[in-house]
């Protein structure tokens, strides 16, 4: 009797030391579960729903391009320092855009369209009255950050630096406008 008396402890043990160790491995499991799906939320999340592949940048929204555009003209400003900073003009932007739309659309790339109006003529169409304008384009083709290049090869042309640096301008508008990873960037600038 003792024997199995002994027998039958060992085998409660080995019954009870299995338990335990189912209990710590659904412990571990619904922790590592836990684990996992907190760090696939935040990767679908920021996919949109999307695909996404490391070597395929998500391209960026017309008006993310047209915000950073306008900031990066006021960074130049400040950093040259040009007072005052530009206004942003929903007026202008309209402008600017339907520019930016003709360009693409009727296959252009000028500050006349082909019915031959210059950005004086579009504004005065639109009913903006102004002292001075000008206008800075720039085209883009499968550029990840198309805002910065532009602006950077506008602060290096000698036509296009003096808009973005002059004193004399008040207000701007940026329209942008992209299809297929090419952007069409008009700035508008007006001063009164």
């Amino acid at each position: 009797c003792e024997s199995a008396h002994r027998a039958g402890s060992a085998g409660w043990r080995t019954i009870m030391g299995l338990e335990v160790l189912s209990v710590i491995l659904r412990w571990f499991s619904v922790r590592l579960l836990l684990f996992s799906a907190a760090l696939l939320v935040p990767l679908s999340a920021c996919s949109g729903g999307g695909d996404v592949s490391p070597t395929a940048p998500r391209a960026p929204s017309s008006a993310q391009v047209e915000f950073d555009s306008f900031n990066l003209v006021n960074g130049a400003r400040s950093q040259n320092s040009v007072d005052p900073q530009l206004e942003l003009r929903e007026t202008l932007t309209r402008v600017a855009r339907e520019h930016s739309r003709a360009m693409r659309d009727q296959n252009f790339f000028s500050h006349q369209d082909p019915q031959g109006r210059t950005v004086g003529e579009r504004l005065a169409e639109a009913g903006i009255t102004f002292r001075v304008a000008a206008e800075n384009l720039a085209r883009t083709t499968n550029i990840p950050d198309p805002a910065t290049w532009a602006h950077d090869q506008l602060m290096q042309s000698t036509e296009h630096r003096p808009n973005i640096l002059n004193p004399d301008f008040e207000l701007v508008g940026v329209g942008v406008v992209e299809r297929d990873g090419t952007y069409w960037i008009t700035q508008v600038f007006v001063g009164f």
